[in-house]
This record gives C-alpha cells, sequence and structure tokens, in this order.
C-alpha cells in the first residue's frame, strides 16, 4: 500500500503536468470525481444475533474506519450523508461509491487527496480472502466486476467469487463510525442473504411488478388450544417486523391496500402478491425502497426448509414456482415440494402485527389442508370453466330418530363440508334451497349444488370465488370407512369414476364394490357458518341400506 506522502506527491506531480489543473477545492473535486452518480450499498441484515450485536436492519457498505488510509471496506451503520457533507461519524463519501448495474468497476472518492480507488477482490480471490481499496488499473482482474440480475457482487469473468458479509463476524467499535461486519470474497451462491445488496439507483428504479396486488389466503379449520388463533382465513405476508425479515409466514388478514399504513406501523404491501395461476414467480413490493422480492423456497428445497423473500433471479430455481389446479404453491419441475403452513408452529406476538402460523418447504400432500391456499381473483393461462349441465342438489332422507340434540328425521343434502370449499370434504347437511350463485346466512348456494348424470358420471362443483371445478373422489384404493374428498378433475383418477345405479345409490364404477354411505354412528357438528348433520364414507354397497340410498332432483334415467 503506497503511504500517504507517496500518494500526495504522486498526486502532485500529476497536477503540476497539466496545463489546465485546477487549484480551486471545489474545482479540484469536480475535475477529479469519477463519473456517475455516488450512491450507497445497502446490505440488508435479517437475522438477530447475541445481546451486543447489530439488530436486523439495513446497513451500508463503507470504507473502513477510521477513514480511507485503511484501504478496507466494510459494512456499518448508513450515514445518510451528500458528497463532500460531514457526519459525527465521518465524511459521507466513506459510504459512497461510484459504479453501474452488470459490468463496472465500484470506486472511491477521497475527497481529502482527490483520489479515486477500486474496490480490489485481489490477483486470485478465494473463500475467505480480504477485499480492499486499491489504486485503479484497467487490467486489474480483481477490480473489473459485475453487479447480477440477483444483485451479488462477482468478480468478472472470474473463479466464482463475489462480495460475502462475513457471518460469524460482529461489531467493531473503532472510532469515529465502528464496524458492524466485515466482508471478504467467498464461492457465489444465489439467494445467500449475506451476498445480496441493494443498490439505490436513481436512474433505473425497481420497478413495482406487473399485474394486480392480490392476497394469498389460507383457511385454518382445525381448533387448537387456547391462546392460539381460532379457525378462519388468514393472509400469507412478509415475516413481522418487516420487509428486511427476509422470510413470509402466515398472520391475521388487515384491510390495507397497497401503499397504506395504518397508525401501528403496518404496511398493506406486507399481504399483497404479484402472480398468476399456473406457472409464475410469486412477488412482493417494498413501497420503502422501490425493491421487487420473489418469493424462494432455495436451489435445494427439501422437508422443513425455509421460504424466504430473495431478489427476483429468472435462474433461480426455488423461484419458479407452479399454483396447480389443486390450489397448491408447488416448485416447478422441481422435487415434488410445496409451500407448507407448519402444523406445530402457533401466535408469534412479534411487533407490529404478528404471525399466527410459520410456514416451510415440504412434501406435496393432495388435499393436505396446509398446503391448500385460496387465491381471490387470480387469472390463468386456462382457468377452469363452470360444468356443462344444470346443477342440482343430491339429497338423503334420514328416516331414524336418533338421541336428543341430533337431527330429525327429515330431508338433508350432500355438501362441501363447512366452512368451505377449503375443507376438501362432503357431508350432509341442512338444505339451502337456493341457486348458483346465490348466497344464504350459510354460504353460497353452489356448496350444495352438484353437476351429474344418471348412470355412469363424474359428480362436479363449482366454486365461484376461484371458477375452480372439482369431483367427488373416493381415492385409488377405496375401503371402507375410507374418506370422500373434492379433488382436481382428471379423467384419469378412478375414485372419479362413478355409477349412479337405477336404485339410487352411488358406486365407484367398475371398482371393489364401493359406494357413498352415511356414516349412522357420526352426528351434529356446528361448525360454522353452516354445520354439518352427518358424515359421510366409502363402504360396501349394501342393497335396501337408507344411508347409501340419496335422490337425485330433477334427474332421470
Amino acid at each position: 500500500m503506497l503511504s500517504y506522502l507517496a500518494v500526495a506527491g504522486t498526486l502532485a506531480s500529476l497536477l503540476t503536468s497539466t496545463a489546465a489543473a485546477p487549484i480551486n477545492g471545489l474545482d479540484t473535486r469536480a475535475d477529479a470525481v469519477p463519473d456517475g452518480v455516488p450512491r450507497q450499498i445497502r446490505w440488508l441484515k435479517t437475522t438477530p444475533e447475541s445481546p451486543g450485536q447489530a439488530a436486523p436492519g439495513e446497513y451500508c457498505l463503507q470504507v473502513g474506519p477510521p477513514g480511507f488510509s485503511t484501504g478496507i471496506v466494510n459494512i456499518g451503520g448508513c450515514f445518510n450523508a451528500s458528497p463532500g457533507e460531514s457526519t459525527s461519524g465521518g465524511p459521507g463519501d466513506l459510504q459512497l461509491f461510484y459504479y453501474n448495474l452488470g459490468a463496472t468497476k465500484i470506486r472511491v472518492f477521497n475527497p481529502d487527496t482527490s483520489e479515486v480507488q477500486c474496490v480490489d477482490f485481489g490477483d486470485n480471490p478465494s473463500d475467505g480472502s480480504s477485499i480492499r481499496l486499491a489504486q485503479c488499473v484497467d487490467n486489474a482482474p480483481g477490480q473489473n466486476l459485475y453487479i447480477t440480475d440477483d444483485l451479488h457482487i462477482a468478480v468478472e469473468n472470474g473463479p466464482g467469487q463475489c462480495l460475502d458479509v462475513q457471518a460469524e463476524s460482529g461489531l467493531q467499535p473503532i472510532r469515529p463510525y465502528g464496524v458492524v461486519k466485515s466482508v471478504q470474497s467467498w464461492s457465489c451462491s444465489s439467494g445467500n442473504d449475506n451476498q445480496i445488496f441493494i443498490f439505490s439507483d436513481e436512474s433505473t428504479p425497481s420497478p413495482t411488478p406487473e399485474g394486480e396486488a392480490r392476497q394469498i389466503r389460507w383457511l385454518k379449520t382445525t381448533p387448537e388450544s387456547s391462546g392460539q388463533a381460532a379457525p378462519g382465513e388468514y393472509c400469507l405476508q412478509v415475516s413481522p417486523p418487516g420487509f428486511y425479515s427476509g422470510t413470509i409466514d402466515v398472520g391475521y388478514c388487515r384491510d390495507l391496500a397497497p401503499g397504506q399504513r395504518d397508525n401501528s406501523g403496518n404496511i398493506g404491501d406486507t399481504q399483497f402478491f404479484y402472480y398468476n395461476l399456473g406457472s409464475t414467480q410469486i412477488k412482493v413490493f417494498n413501497p420503502e425502497t422501490s425493491e421487487v422480492k420473489c418469493v424462494d423456497f432455495g436451489d435445494d428445497s427439501t422437508n422443513g426448509g425455509t421460504i424466504r423473500i430473495n431478489a427476483c433471479s429468472d435462474n433461480a430455481p426455488g423461484q419458479r414456482l407452479f399454483i396447480t389446479d389443486d390450489l397448491h404453491i408447488a416448485v416447478e419441475n422441481g422435487p415434488g415440494q410445496c409451500l407448507d403452513v407448519k402444523a406445530e408452529s402457533g401466535l408469534q406476538p412479534i411487533k407490529p402485527y404478528g404471525a399466527v402460523k410459520s410456514v416451510q418447504s415440504w412434501t406435496c400432500d393432495f388435499g393436505n389442508q396446509n398446503q391448500i391456499f385460496i387465491f381471490p381473483n387470480a387469472s390463468g393461462p386456462t382457468p377452469p370453466p363452470t360444468p356443462v349441465g344444470e346443477a342440482k342438489q343430491i339429497r338423503w332422507i334420514k328416516t331414524t330418530p336418533e338421541s336428543p340434540g341430533q337431527a330429525a328425521p327429515g330431508v338433508y343434502c350432500l355438501q362441501v363440508s363447512p366452512p368451505g370449499f377449503s375443507t376438501g370434504t362432503i357431508d350432509i347437511g341442512g338444505c339451502f334451497n337456493v341457486g348458483p350463485g346465490e348466497n344464504t346466512s350459510g354460504g353460497p348456494g353452489d356448496l350444495q349444488l352438484f353437476y351429474y348424470n344418471l348412470g355412469a358420471t363424474q359428480i362436479k362443483v363449482f366454486n365461484p370465488d376461484t371458477s375452480e371445478v372439482r369431483c367427488v373422489d373416493f381415492g385409488d384404493n377405496p375401503t371402507n370407512g375410507g374418506s370422500i374428498r373434492i379433488n382436481a378433475c382428471s379423467d384419469n383418477a378412478p375414485g372419479q369414476k362413478l355409477y349412479i345405479t337405477d336404485d339410487l345409490h352411488i358406486a365407484v364404477e367398475n371398482g371393489p364394490g364401493q359406494c357413498l354411505d352415511v356414516r349412522a354412528e357420526s352426528g351434529l357438528q356446528p361448525i360454522k357458518p353452516y354445520g354439518a348433520v352427518k358424515s359421510l364414507q366409502s363402504w360396501t354397497c349394501d342393497f335396501g341400506n337408507e344411508n347409501q340410498i340419496f335422490d337425485f332432483v330433477g334427474s332421470s334415467f
């Protein structure tokens, strides 16, 4: 490293040999500073550490304390000062860099010496090697850098090395302005938060994602111990306390639009996502930084893996997702992993808005309620159509009185189990007697209206909220006591190929002699908003068994 006198002497020699060399300090700065606008390079700390270390938040790349003479760069608290402006910590120039996105050198200007230096990885960067400032040289391989689409600072055409915030490093109270974290060279790793930086760029701000911002909801159907959230609809969200957490979870839905903020500091954008049904990235927009991030399962998603929000990249495999016909969020062309609400997780009262459940990556499980989400007003390339034909009830006549508190003998209706379509099952309830698209106090009439033919048929149901069609499904190998679900319709699903017989049974066609059966020992289930009278199951077809005989309203053979 050249001494201060050597640098000053060299600079004096250069200035005296230049005919038009300025002598005024301001003119010297104007002539010597690099082209472009000086900007901060910020890093988002998302992980809390032991007491005495810096809290999660945004920090800035800086020339290390006590100043330019150190020749090193590290991470510190942001000054937010302009070029030439000083703070109690030091001149703003210590945290202002000159760079372009893509191929670039990253330069810094010392106003005291009018010297320009470049961030330099050295000639042979390797894991753990230091990052320094050096005299800018066109042919220095460690200065020819590239700011990537996924916001890494990489050595261009180099050995796959990136600027990395050293995880195990910590606070260094060096006067006058201190250090939060050290930096190093390390193998580039997509999605590694310690290699992702924020590049403020007034000329090319990050755009708001295209399309409509929509919630992604999850229906909690299972009551838990006191102190946990009650059954109901909740919303996918950026984890509290906000965008810098870098993760997502499930929380209470807030009545805030994108761009709105309430008195508690909640930002509506934390619960709004940009996506399509089918193949998609799921994006979120931070209005405070104008930054767009993507939901990311990581490069090698496995059971229990963390779901993060990272800088969007077309090449990140964990960001290429697929919202399926049965409303799962799956990794596209991946290892069969889906977004899963962690069953054993619970309330996390983190200010300002808290979380109800954690989420994780888990093996996709057809019909698993913890993997089924509601996509309001979402569109896809081929939205499912309304089924062909007339929507009709399927009724069951209860003839046998039961103990007090159970439903009286009478006519009841086959229905989607409460509290609604997201349950994925069917049972027997009190008849609504309303048409498609009409609502009652219990719910939409579509919950008790089916599309079918007598004889060979699929029995379909239509969800008007999602424009989704599902089919009654006995499963691949129905046996006595097996559950009956409503699943995405498939011509190849054996449990969806049914037959309404002459004696009014609903049987699996060409199957093992299994029929839809009202479970005799089941009873009232007062689940809001509309309740159930009896459960259903698969059972051996029994001629004359009233628990297997249904009334197909308005149908004829």
